[in-house]
């Protein structure tokens, strides 16, 4: 059992590898300048069979308003109210068809700080500021009682005000999904 886990990973962790070099050059290569773009997130879904992953990042400021960006530091309970937003299964922002039983499980939600050497805005402001710029990242880990292919994904980030547009990408098995969406509820079901 072990081997055919590790061999699932590995295929898993190989089609996410190939997914993301296919988000980048689906982007024109422009990965570096939508790494941080305030008013848009990226959302990645990669599933082989019934199992899968969901990644998430945001500029920070998408998902506390720009304007509490100073307040971060000081106010931890607003990265307290923003985990708990994140991990809230009750209320996910990520939903599955009820017919095909799939448990969503939170790996890992938290801020990562940008890195800007390679930012084509740096030159537009200083460092101080540089230094306010954090990206949201959240990973999900994704096990359905019956393929992906049938479930029906439904995403619901509307409750983030700041999100402009939705960059997102579907993988599941053979089938890729690409749209550039504005912050709607979208539905998308895997042919």
């Amino acid at each position: 059992m072990t081997s055919t886990l590790n061999l699932f990973e590995r295929k898993l962790t190989l089609k996410l590898t190939l997914f993301l070099s296919l988000v980048v050059f689906v982007f024109n290569g422009e990965a570096s300048q939508r790494a941080h773009v305030h008013g848009e997130v990226n959302l990645s879904i990669v599933f082989e069979k019934n199992k899968g992953r969901i990644e998430f990042t945001s500029p920070l400021g998408n998902l506390v308003g720009f304007e509490s960006m100073h307040k971060i530091k000081k106010d931890k309970s607003m990265l307290l109210e923003l985990e708990e937003k994140f991990s809230n299964l009750k209320k996910p922002l990520f939903i599955f068809s009820e017919k095909n039983q799939c448990q969503l499980v939170v790996q890992k939600n938290g801020i990562n700080d940008v890195d800007h050497a390679s930012d084509s805005h740096q030159n537009k402001h200083d460092k101080k500021k540089h230094s306010d710029h954090k990206d949201w990242i959240a990973y999900f880990e994704v096990e359905c009682k019956g393929e992906a292919k049938m479930a029906e994904i439904t995403i619901d980030l509307r409750s983030f005000k700041e999100i402009q547009l939705i960059h997102l990408v579907i993988m599941v098995d053979e089938w890729t999904y690409t749209k550039d969406s504005k912050n709607e509820l979208i539905s998308v079901t895997p042919q």
